[in-house]
C-alpha cells in the first residue's frame, strides 16, 4: 500500500510539473517519433526484469485512484507500457483551442522547449520510480497530439532525454 501511495503520488506531482513546464520556454528539439518508433524503443531500451510497470499497474491498479473511468487525469490520458510510463495530453479536447492554432509551428517549438526544459523533473521521476519499485529502465513518455496526429514527444530515462 505504502508503494502504491508513493507511486500516485509521484504520478501526480510528474504531471502538475509537465503541465506547468509547457508554458514555460527553453532550447529546441526536433525529436517527432511515431507512436510505433517509442514503442519500438523501449522494447531496444528496456531491461530484462522479472516484473514492470505495466504488471505492478495490472495487479495493483495504481492508475484507479488517480484517474477518471476514461483513463485520465485533468485530461492527460496516463498508461504503462512494459516500463514506459505514457502521458498523452490530446489538445482536441480543450475547449478554445484549434487545430490550426496547436499545429502552428511557433506553438509546437514552444511545446518541445518546454519539454527539454522540464527534462530533469522526468528523470527526476523515473530515478524515484526505479528506486521505489526496484526496475531498471523505466521510462516516461510525454506525447502532446491533436486528436490521433502527434504534435511532439519526447522519452525520457534515468540519464535525460532519448534522441
Amino acid at each position: 500500500m505504502k508503494k502504491k501511495s508513493l507511486l500516485i503520488l509521484l504520478l501526480i506531482l510528474t504531471l502538475c510539473v509537465s503541465l506547468f513546464m509547457t508554458a514555460c520556454g527553453g532550447s529546441s528539439s526536433s525529436d517527432s517519433a511515431s507512436p510505433a518508433d517509442t514503442a519500438e524503443e523501449a522494447e531496444e531500451v528496456v531491461e530484462e526484469t522479472e516484473k514492470t510497470l505495466e504488471d505492478m499497474n495490472a495487479e495493483e491498479n495504481f492508475l484507479d485512484d488517480i484517474t477518471d473511468e476514461s483513463g485520465e487525469m485533468n485530461g492527460v490520458a496516463i498508461s504503462f507500457e512494459g516500463n514506459d510510463v505514457i502521458y498523452t495530453y490530446d489538445f482536441s479536447n480543450t475547449e478554445g483551442v484549434t487545430e490550426e492554432a496547436m499545429k502552428d509551428p511557433t506553438v509546437v517549438n514552444s511545446l518541445e522547449e518546454a519539454l527539454e526544459t522540464g527534462a530533469s523533473d522526468f528523470v527526476d521521476m523515473v530515478k524515484q520510480l526505479e528506486s521505489q519499485t526496484g526496475i531498471t529502465g523505466v521510462r516516461v513518455v510525454v506525447n502532446y497530439t491533436w486528436e490521433d496526429d502527434i504534435l511532439c514527444t519526447a522519452t525520457f530515462d534515468s540519464e535525460g532525454l532519448v534522441e
